[in-house]
């Protein structure tokens, strides 16, 4: 009997050993990594802004201005450059853009807002450009970002920034639009943060960024060092860059950074006396700089967006040998 019993134990285990074998193999399914949805454009997009760089309150020199053989001081080009600014809107685009100027949303300035970063120079600048379009000389919101200059006399000017937008860096929204400053130029914290911006933002709405330096020039300036020109391509890679804009050179003009359209904004201290005006809808870019020595639009890049068809077209004024950059800027 127990040999019986034996016997039978064999057989059962022998038969459990065969059926577990042929048993498919279990696989642990890892869920997939769920990417939040991020905005979906709306629609009827119609958006007007402007944008500057290099104000440079507190500089001490005399500027060259056609027809004022004697100069004018810091103070007076901005009076000048605010003036143009709160009257642009209805002024006709050129011929080929069709239209007018539309009310601006507000005014991106990319940096150097002070010469030598001193609160006096600040006290300056924000007393002409204000920050709500109620609170300064300038009758639209205002949206700056550090430069160089203003970190030379210590942290004085950041935190000034800071104290009006949150940080140095910092994003918001304009329709379908989705507005980046990263200060002046984006290091590692930077780009950590800018990469969970967009994942938040999604692939669907446009993105406008600017910083002070710009993506290329000579080697020894901020970008030339490090990975993070590689970096921020990477970041940007999958969404929906509609420009990129930056100060530093205090020249005017367009280039293109791999395959992203940048453009460069003149500088009241130095010749480019001009700002930009940047209209975007849902199916059309125009970047228009606007020249206040002259009171005219002195060159434009218009582009179709948002996988609209149309061509792609620019004009630069051969009169003032303005051309589109490509690759490295002039040294």
């Amino acid at each position: 009997m127990l040999l019986a019993a034996i016997a039978c134990a064999i057989l059962l285990l022998a038969a459990y050993v065969r059926w577990h074998r042929a048993r498919p193999p279990v696989v642990a399914v890892q869920a997939a990594p769920t990417r939040k949805p991020g905005r979906v454009r709306r629609g009827g997009l119609d958006v007007t802004f402007l944008v500057t760089a290099d104000t440079h309150f507190g500089y001490s020199g005399v500027i060259a201005v056609p027809g004022r053989p004697e100069g004018l001081g810091i103070q007076e080009m901005h009076a000048r450059v605010v003036a143009e600014m709160n009257g642009i809107a209805g002024t006709p685009f050129p011929t080929p853009l069709s239209g007018v100027v539309g009310a601006p949303r507000g005014v991106l300035i990319a940096g150097d807002l002070t010469e030598t970063g001193q609160p006096g120079e600040w006290e300056r600048f924000e007393a002409m450009y204000g920050l709500t379009g109620r609170d300064g000389k300038i009758v639209y919101p205002v949206y700056e970002g550090v430069g160089n200059h203003d970190v030379w006399g210590g942290t004085h000017v950041k935190a000034q920034v800071v104290r009006r937008h949150g940080a140095a860096r910092y994003s918001w929204d304009w329709d379908d639009l989705h507005m980046i400053c990263l200060g002046e130029a984006p290091d590692a914290a930077d780009l950590a943060w800018l990469r969970e911006d967009l994942d938040i933002t999604g692939p669907d709405v446009g993105v406008v960024l600017f910083f002070h330096y710009p993506l290329e020039g000579k080697e020894t300036y901020w970008f030339g060092a490090g990975p993070y020109r590689a970096e921020l391509e990477r970041a940007l890679a999958g969404y929906r860059v509609l420009g990129i804009f930056n100060g530093h050179f205090h020249t005017s003009g367009a280039y293109r950074w791999r395959g992203y359209d940048a453009y460069l904004e003149g500088s009241v201290k130095h010749a480019w006396h001009s700002f930009s005006v940047v209209h975007v809808t849902d199916t059309r870019w125009t970047v228009a700089s606007y020249n206040y020595d002259r009171r005219a639009f002195w060159w434009w890049h218009d582009k179709p967006v948002f996988d609209a068809r149309g061509p792609t077209s620019s004009w630069f004024s051969e009169e003032d040998r303005l051309q589109r950059i490509e690759g490295p800027l002039p040294r």
